[in-house]
């Protein structure tokens, strides 16, 4: 089988300047990415900006591109991203594909060993993706919807999940690996298709950074854990 992992990593980022170059340890959370696809695949990484491109380079990953524009704005779908590097990687590298790795720098804690084993499992069962997954934190009959008044956004099934324990066979993606057959990926242009398999990742290997808080939590954790 060949495998390969497309970072997408955008210069513009809303809620932290330069998001994909912010360190936490002593890595960017780019070097982090491709550091944790690279023994096992080719990693491409999908960007419009020069400074992230050189971080890229620097770790071993390839960038023959930058992005489109209409690629880069806040619009942009990940999907039309990821399907434009795979294109442009089969072109230029003339090599033939099986499965996808979308792998978000957003994830610092996801490692080598995670990779490795959405390979395993890609070799040895039968799934068009893998995807990684946590435990659920929060009861899902407390979600809500907003309107004139609360509403339960969750109908069916009716459950109330009265102690935690109870909802160990619950669980949430955790977006830190998405694992997708190549031609499927590219004709149905969603990164999620049956039969789905999963690899589990603890909370805290499961950290995303969205905002200055987690960022800061993200460090935290790293010097207290040596991750």
């Amino acid at each position: 089988m060949n495998f390969l992992a497309v970072i997408p990593a955008r210069g513009g980022s809303k809620g932290i300047k330069n998001k994909n170059l912010q360190k936490v340890g002593d890595k960017s959370l780019l070097q982090r990415a491709i550091n944790s696809c690279l023994e096992h695949m080719d990693v491409i990484v999908s960007t419009d900006s020069e400074k992230i491109k050189s971080e890229a380079l620097k770790n071993g990953a390839k960038v023959p591109f930058l992005r489109p524009k209409e690629l880069a704005s806040d619009t942009a779908k990940s999907i039309d991203a990821c399907i434009h590097a795979v294109s442009e990687y089969e072109k230029i590298y003339k090599k033939s594909l099986d499965y996808i790795f979308l792998v978000e720098p957003t994830s610092p804690f996801r490692n080598s060993k995670h990779i490795k084993k959405t390979i395993k499992k890609l070799k040895t069962e039968s799934y068009k993706t893998i995807v990684s997954i946590c435990s659920l934190e929060n009861k899902p009959e407390n979600i809500y919807l907003k309107g004139d008044f609360l509403r339960k956004y969750i109908q069916i099934p009716n459950e109330k999940f009265e102690q935690r324990q109870l909802m160990t066979n619950l669980c949430r993606i955790n977006s830190a690996i998405y694992a997708t057959d190549r031609n499927l990926l590219f004709n149905k242009k969603r990164f999620l298709i049956n039969p789905i398999g999963f690899i589990e990742m603890n909370l805290i290997e499961s950290i995303n950074i969205d905002t200055l808080l987690d960022l800061k939590y993200a460090n935290f954790i790293s010097n207290e854990l040596c991750l």
